[in-house]
């Protein structure tokens, strides 16, 4: 076993580029299906409409990165982590970019749809204090996508008292007692969603179903899904994978194939076919969100798990340009529907396939260019204040090392870390 210190300090490279792309396939999203391909019948518009599936990718990035060193601590019997250390770091993570975006949003959107109420009494509690997806008047308001940032939040607040929970009612049960407490994480999500569906309409994401399908329990067994690969991670850390994962290792490709299928059926097999007469049923939608979750499962667990050197996929993986992007992710999150309502305010929407082309490459050089000033200007500044609250474990030890999950946008919205 490796010491103390270097156990907590293993960081997981490869998750970088998992942002990026869950990142440009949300940009995407936005940019070519709900700007252009939604209304026009194209072979592509069904698959472009199941793009937002970026964001239970970053759900499961947060669960898995931020869990591990909780797991990790419980099941070699340390002590638990600094909460206010932990709370710290996160306010840190998401806080002043998305504050700062916010101010940027209202005063370059003028008069446009959403923006002028962020400066409001109502609007300025609801958007700046991470309340929106609470009250239909308020969801697709603001950043609209930020409705992600609310869960978020909230899972961040969640995770230390389910890490001591446990601590307290399972003391001396090991990795199956984490992955079965975890299922059951799952099993309640999944009633609380069902419950949910039948009480509003799943149509109206982002609106008026807002209050009962976008909080936390809607997502829990998504993030329970990053949690479980993280309790993988940790108790598989120096010793062979189990041998169903070990295809996962030799040949991590065998994950994306499993992903495209479940993408393929998603997009052509549940009826939605991203034209605007789609209409969601309760079980439509808990087809879309299970497979949804299958797919983020599949693209994510060659990115933790086994070799990180081995294999055609990995290398692709730890090209430079995907990490530079998935450094600056949360900034195309925040950004990339503020830009392209500024661009759409100027004449510059789509009509044919040149314009789309051209309105394609504006929202992706300025959207990166925007979440590059972001990261130097405000992200990294405010990272820099990590060490004003400690920062470190109870035991004295240093806090460990992890990359910090930035989620981002989706249906309506978008998921932080």
């Amino acid at each position: 076993m490796a010491p103390r210190s270097e156990r907590q300090d293993q960081r997981f490279p490869l998750v970088d580029s998992m942002r990026a792309i869950a990142a440009l396939s949300v940009l995407l999203y936005h940019a070519a299906y709900k700007a252009f391909l939604q209304g026009h019948d194209s072979p592509f518009t069904r698959y472009a409409a199941h793009l937002d599936v970026g964001v239970p990718v970053f759900f499961l990035i947060s669960g898995f990165l931020l869990y591990r060193p909780l797991v990790a601590a419980r099941l070699r019997g340390e002590p638990m982590l600094d909460a206010n250390a932990y709370g710290w770091r996160r306010i840190l993570r998401i806080v002043p970019a998305y504050w700062v975006a916010l101010v940027v949003a209202a005063l370059a959107g003028a008069s446009y749809w959403g923006y002028p109420a962020i400066f409001s009494l109502k609007g300025a509690l609801a958007y700046f204090g991470f309340l929106q997806i609470y009250t239909s008047n308020t969801a697709a308001g603001g950043i609209n996508v930020a409705w992600t940032l609310c869960v978020e939040v909230t899972f961040y607040a969640f995770l230390p008292l389910w890490a001591a929970l446990l601590r307290r009612t399972s003391p001396r049960r090991g990795v199956r007692g984490e992955l079965g407490a975890l299922g059951a994480l799952v099993v309640a999500s999944t009633a609380w969603q069902a419950f949910a569906l039948h009480h509003t309409d799943p149509n109206g994401f982002g609106l008026v179903a807002a209050p009962w399908i976008e909080p936390l329990p809607n997502f829990l067994d998504q993030f329970a899904v990053g949690m479980a690969l993280a309790v993988v991670s940790v108790a598989w850390q120096t010793r062979a994978l189990p041998r169903a994962l070990r295809p996962i290792e030799r040949l991590p490709g065998l994950g994306w194939l499993g992903a495209a299928v479940a993408f393929w059926v998603v997009s052509t097999r549940l009826g939605l076919d991203g034209s605007p007469a789609d209409r969601l049923t309760p079980s439509s939608y808990l087809g879309r969100h299970e497979l949804n979750t299958l797919i983020a499962l599949c693209l994510l667990a060659p990115a933790v798990l086994g070799d990180q050197s081995r294999g055609f996929l990995r290398r692709v993986l730890a090209l430079p340009q995907l990490a530079f992007l998935g450094t600056v992710s949360y900034g195309i999150y925040l950004y990339h529907v503020p830009l392209a309502t500024r661009l759409a305010a100027w004449g510059l929407l789509p009509r044919d396939t040149v314009s789309l082309a051209r309105w394609l490459a504006l929202e992706l050089a300025g959207t990166v260019a925007l979440a590059w000033l972001s990261y130097r200007l405000v992200e990294r500044p405010a990272l820099r204040l990590k060490g004003r609250l400690g920062g470190r474990a109870r035991t004295g030890a240093p806090a460990p090392r992890q990359a910090s999950p930035v989620p981002l946008p989706a249906g309506a919205g978008a998921s932080v870390d």
